[in-house]
């Protein structure tokens, strides 16, 4: 089976909204691996999810070797749910919890809008940093849930607990659960933002700094995704991202 005819039995395989995230994965790590001055020769990528983004990555860089890594707790298709599919010689899947990972030696670890599914979320931040060589990076892309979450499309109410907003919200959620065969996605949330991670990384002797900009391409899909047609909404969102970052919908947390 040749190259072309594999990649497109593997993404006939996924939905509109792997498809999206596999994108925009193999985009932004495709950009950070062409213009790094490091030389990198490992890559790990933790909650991958399908797999698609760190396949089509290893097919663009073939002097790097790729593991991905997921447990398969909120997505039903990880790669192992796919069938005969040829790897490159340089991708390995490892189905695991991080957190049963022995301590790594990569040259750069990115998670994708991973970390708000972890309710200890300052050990498995610990742990991505363990993941890393000592001169390696490490990539951090979350959804900044300070007055909106993304997943659900509901607002956050100040000083409202998580579980009154889901008796509030109950229904959407409970429709959204079921119409992405995701049960238990609103109970692994942990509304993580810009201002509980920065709190963490006080503790932590790393530098690190957050991505402003990078957030433009997945502002674009997350509007079309759910369908925000109005305007005002659209030219909001968009003022908030480039105004100020802390604020973001997404943000990227980029530690070396």
């Amino acid at each position: 089976m040749n190259r072309y005819t594999n990649t497109k039995k593997f993404y006939s395989h996924l939905n509109k909204h792997q498809i999206n995230t596999s994108k925009y994965t193999y985009n932004l790590i495709k950009k950070y691996l062409k213009n790094s001055k490091k030389k990198i020769s490992s890559v790990l990528d933790v909650g991958c999810g399908c797999g698609f983004g760190i396949y089509l990555l290893a097919l663009r860089f073939k002097n790097i070797n790729f593991t991905g890594v997921d447990d398969g707790n909120y997505n039903n298709k990880t790669f192992f749910s796919f069938k005969n599919i040829i790897l490159p010689n340089n991708l390995q899947f490892i189905s695991k919890n991080i957190l049963e990972l022995q301590d790594g030696n990569f040259d750069l670890v990115y998670s994708i809008d991973v970390i708000e599914h972890n309710h200890n979320y300052e050990d498995f931040l610990n742990k991505l940093i363990l993941l890393k060589n000592n001169n390696g990076t490490l990539l951090i892309h979350y959804p900044n849930s300070i007055f909106f979450d993304v997943h659900f499309r509901i607002p956050l109410i100040p000083f409202l607990s998580k579980h009154n907003h889901f008796k509030i919200f109950k229904k959407k959620i409970n429709d959204i659960e079921s119409n992405h065969e995701v049960n238990g996605l609103y109970e692994s949330l942990n509304f993580i933002n810009y201002f509980k991670l920065k709190q963490i990384l006080k503790q932590l002797n790393y530098d690190y700094y957050f991505e402003k900009d990078i957030n433009i391409f997945y502002f674009n899909l997350y509007l079309r995704n759910n369908n925000v047609k109005n305007l005002i909404t659209k030219t909001l969102i968009k003022l908030i991202a480039r105004i100020d970052y802390r604020f973001n919908l997404f943000n990227l947390l980029i530690l070396k």
